[in-house]
């Protein structure tokens, strides 16, 4: 922030860099998990890769619940 400050950032700037980095990681997470889904069907119990845009909606949503907070007490 710090720095942000020295470089004439806006604050509403930095925090749209911050949430385009947050976006891209779970992004890039849900990717991975769809491919080690796609790769090894029994590494995720009771998700099956049925068709592309649901295998890719529930990694994303895996990935996000796992970036926010660690209680999974949704999913159960």
């Amino acid at each position: 922030i710090e720095e942000a400050s020295l470089n004439n950032i806006s604050y509403n700037k930095f925090l749209a860099i911050i949430m385009t980095n947050i976006l891209l990681i779970v992004v890039s997470f849900g990717a991975d998990f769809a491919c080690l889904l796609q790769i090894d069907p029994k590494s995720f119990k009771g998700m099956s890769y049925t068709n592309l845009w649901e295998t890719a909606f529930d990694s994303f949503y895996f990935s996000l619940v796992s970036f926010t907070t660690v209680a999974y007490g949704d999913i159960i």
